[in-house]
């Protein structure tokens, strides 16, 4: 399997072919209008899109669209999964040693490029590092740096209601929010034994 992401993605992306783009695929001019202001005023020397921002999320992801298409329609890879700028291609080693060459031709072409520290050749069996996550084959564990960060939210969390800086119902927002994400993997036992160890 081939997991590669994109450099410092939301900072990079350049104005001019996102705008393109965009009119390419809006038809109402004051939408068109209004959309292209934002992203003029966004970033430094005709790149950049604001981290957090809905209206960047949605631009970033039609602007790797294209990445997507070319994956798909064009070369036909059956196993291909993308969040944002982290992607993964699935196939054999020769396969895959093919598509990075493609990809990185593409992002190119898009005025991106991989990031090299977090592009690699991974066996599945092993386990892919994903979104905070080991992806195994039959199983989803939550990686250590996940786990630590989590720990020490719901600490912060706690003292913040201790001390009154958040009340009751934030605290208890706030806490489901940290536990509802760990419950999307499997995560059971290590939410129990965590909640047993913290009464």
């Amino acid at each position: 399997m081939l997991k590669m992401d994109v450099s410092s993605y939301f900072a990079s992306i350049p104005h001019e072919p996102l705008v393109a783009l965009l009119k390419r695929r809006v038809g109402a001019n004051g939408v068109l209008d209004h959309i292209e202001r934002i992203v003029r005023v966004c970033g430094t020397d005709g790149r950049g899109l604001p981290i957090g921002s809905l209206t960047s999320q949605h631009l970033a992801n039609l602007y790797l669209g294209v990445l997507d298409h070319r994956v798909k329609d064009e070369w036909g890879v059956k196993g291909y999964l993308r969040y944002m700028d982290d992607f993964l291609l699935f196939g054999e080693r020769e396969q895959l040693m093919t598509y990075r060459r493609n990809v990185v031709g593409v992002l190119q072409d898009l005025g991106l490029q991989p990031n090299e520290r977090h592009s690699s050749l991974v066996r599945t069996r092993t386990g892919v590092p994903f979104l905070g996550f080991m992806v195994f084959p039959k199983v989803i564990r939550v990686r250590q740096c996940t786990w630590r960060r989590f720990r020490m939210r719901y600490r912060q969390i706690g003292a913040d209601l201790k001390r009154g800086r958040v009340d009751e119902d934030e605290a208890a927002a706030c806490m489901s929010s940290l536990f509802a994400h760990l419950q999307a993997f499997d995560t059971w036992r290590l939410r129990r034994s965590f909640l047993s160890v913290s009464k």
